[in-house]
């Protein structure tokens, strides 16, 4: 989140879209931090025997693709291009 706000804040002109852009992905960071965190006291309380764990399918390219744009906030900073393509989606079970 900082590097996200820190790229954002750092130049001096930008337009709307861009400032759009950068709030976009912070709130993607903000929500799979929470996301995390949550997971972390679900495995606190499994380990505690107190929640069973329940195992489901996600979408990979999802996970690939929010990596990428956050990936993208930290190229911004070093100037370095990143290129990206959206693949079929397939999913990942257990």
């Amino acid at each position: 989140m900082q590097t996200a706000t820190g790229v954002t804040l750092a130049q001096s002109t930008r337009d709307e879209s861009e400032y759009r852009e950068g709030l976009r992905v912070i709130d993607e960071q903000v929500r799979r931090l929470t996301k995390i965190v949550q997971e972390m006291f679900t495995l606190a309380r499994a380990d505690a025997g107190g929640q069973e764990l329940h195992h489901s399918n996600f979408y990979l390219d999802e996970m690939i693709l929010e990596t990428s744009r956050a990936a993208e906030i930290l190229a911004i900073r070093k100037d370095v291009k990143n290129c990206r393509r959206q693949t079929k989606r397939n999913t990942v079970s257990r």
